[in-house]
């Protein structure tokens, strides 16, 4: 008759033991700080355009894409963004791209200013100014 090894629940047992152990030690590094959380907040990946609901890039997240320019497809309602695209335009605090506007420029970031309601796609660094 074989005898059968009984190994496997003594070394489970061993690995909780330290799991447990090490968790013990430090249960403040398991809580995120308020800097952890900002910069998560202000995560955007590459190749992305991320618009969020509040200041500081905090409440639901979004995504806009790539549209035509001159197009106003975007009925939105936040507050500040990261461009990691090479989309440029206009966010407005009006519906259909009406109303107080903020040039966003592609590679960028920051706080919109107002609550932005729609986008319009368009080339603002195209744009020639008088001197």
């Amino acid at each position: 008759m074989r005898q059968r090894r009984r190994r496997l629940p003594s070394l489970a047992a061993a690995i909780l033991a330290v799991l447990t152990s090490a968790s013990l030690a430090s249960p403040a590094s398991a809580a995120p700080t308020p800097a952890t959380e900002s910069a998560q907040a202000g995560t955007c990946a590459a190749g992305d355009f991320c618009i969020w609901r509040y200041r500081n890039y905090t409440g639901t997240i979004g995504v806009i894409i790539d549209q035509p320019n001159g197009s106003c497809p975007w009925k939105l309602d936040k507050q500040s963004y990261i461009n990691n695209t090479g989309i440029e335009g206009y966010f407005y605090s009006g519906a259909n791209c009406t109303g107080r506007v903020k040039p966003v420029t592609h590679n960028s970031r920051g706080n919109i200013g107002f609550v932005a309601r729609s986008f319009k796609h368009a080339c603002v660094s195209c744009r020639t100014t008088d001197e």
